[in-house]
This record gives C-alpha cells, sequence and structure tokens, in this order.
C-alpha cells in the first residue's frame, strides 16, 4: 500500500513510476495499491472504497514482472527445473487525476448533528454501538456516505 500526495501537474502519472519500483524491486510482491492522501490506508474499507470508485480496470490495473525470476514459495508461480518464474504482480492505481477533484468528493452526512437521543435511551443506544459491524463503525466515524 503507497499513499502519495500529488500537489502540481508534474506530480501526475509519478504514482505509476513508483508502483513500477515497488513492484519490480520486492520479487514475488503480488499487489500493490496507490491511493491519495484522503485515503486511510490502514482502513481496509477505506482503500476498497478508493479502487471500487477511483479504478478504470482498464486504465488503471496493470502487470508487472510477468515471466520474471519468482519465489519458490509461491505455489502459483511457474517451475522450470529448479528456477521458479513468476506469474506477475498486479499494481492498482486508486489516485485521482489532480484536475478531476471535485469529481471523486464523497458525499458525507451530517452525522453530528443527528440527535438520536430523540429516538434511543443512551443504554439502546450503547447496546447498537457494541453491536455495530466494523464498516458500519467506519461510516459513522467518517460520515461517508
Amino acid at each position: 500500500m503507497i499513499q502519495v500526495k500529488k500537489q502540481r501537474r508534474s506530480d501526475e502519472w509519478m504514482q505509476r513510476n513508483v508502483m513500477g519500483a515497488v513492484m519490480t524491486v520486492h520479487r514475488g510482491l503480488r499487489l500493490c495499491v496507490v491511493v491519495d492522501e484522503d485515503i486511510d490506508i490502514w482502513e481496509p474499507e477505506d482503500v476498497m472504497w478508493a479502487i471500487e470508485s477511483r479504478v478504470s480496470p482498464r486504465r488503471d490495473c496493470v502487470v508487472y514482472n510477468e515471466y520474471a525470476r519468482g519465489q519458490a514459495f509461491q505455489p502459483s508461480e511457474l517451475k522450470t527445473g529448479q528456477i521458479s518464474v513468476a506469474g506477475g504482480g498486479m499494481g492498482i492505481d486508486a489516485t485521482v487525476p489532480l484536475d478531476q477533484r471535485e469529481q471523486f468528493e464523497r458525499a458525507r452526512y451530517p452525522v453530528a448533528q443527528m440527535d438520536l437521543s430523540r429516538w434511543f435511551s443512551e443504554e439502546e443506544m450503547a447496546e447498537l454501538r457494541c453491536d455495530q459491524d466494523r464498516y458500519f463503525q467506519f461510516l459513522a466515524h467518517t460520515s461517508y456516505a
């Protein structure tokens, strides 16, 4: 997982260079995802949102190191005698083009403005929060739609 902060036009497509460097340096690496600074790389839901909303498979998914020297511990790799041949790794560019940032802004719910005490007691809200799925906790915390 790589997080980039594009600030000027000359930074555009630099994420592909970084992704290519990472994929070629680490033999056996199967997946590399590049996201913008607005994505929390420690939250799988946030990364999946970036992939689902910002990636065009034809344009943004790249296969690296196909048929290069592989890793012996990868069962899916081809074996030629004692040598492993890599099946490659996939790089996903889940960044937003600088000139299209407004198109990719997330909808936000006004969670802070909602007064749930009109419908639920404090005990009921505490119980609901305890039983809440991690994904819904993430949505409530970030106010994302």
